[in-house]
């Protein structure tokens, strides 16, 4: 569920941003740390990678979802 959380925050902050980018003549900078020293363009292209860092995570944790399931599916041999 975390997973789903972060992805849909990172579209909408991403969407955002891209937004921004391609309408807004004067861009406002409110940002702190790390992100104070990146331009808009290198903004956008760091929260591409970590949203596509989400999404390889959740794809990761599906297909290990779908091994165990796979897994459960098998009849357990019960000794008596």
């Amino acid at each position: 569920m975390g997973l789903y959380c972060a992805l849909t925050i990172m579209v909408v902050f991403t969407g955002y941003l891209s937004y921004m980018i391609t309408y807004t003549p004067n861009l406002p900078c409110s940002c702190g740390g790390v992100l104070q020293q990146m331009t808009w363009n290198q903004h956008l292209i760091f929260n591409v990678v970590f949203t596509l860092l989400a999404l390889f995570a959740i794809w990761l944790t599906r297909k290990k979802g779908n091994i165990n399931e796979a897994e459960n599916k098998i009849p357990k041999t019960v000794f008596t």
